[in-house]
């Protein structure tokens, strides 16, 4: 299977089998815990919409 033809190139390992590819991920693209809260805190996410719901009497 070509790798690069699909973007691939930096998967770290690529398993064939009969019915099935298994693609393993390079584990340093991982954030830690920290980064994942900075990264996400900076997006300044509008979730506004969701206030509607506050009143449906779901708890």
């Amino acid at each position: 299977m070509d790798q690069g033809r699909y973007g691939w190139e930096d998967s770290r390992a690529l398993e064939e089998a009969d019915d099935r590819v298994v693609l393993r991920g390079n584990e340093d693209a991982k954030l830690s815990w920290e980064k994942t809260y900075r990264a996400k805190a900076s997006e300044q996410e509008d979730w506004s919409d969701f206030d509607v719901t506050a009143a449906d009497g779901l708890d």
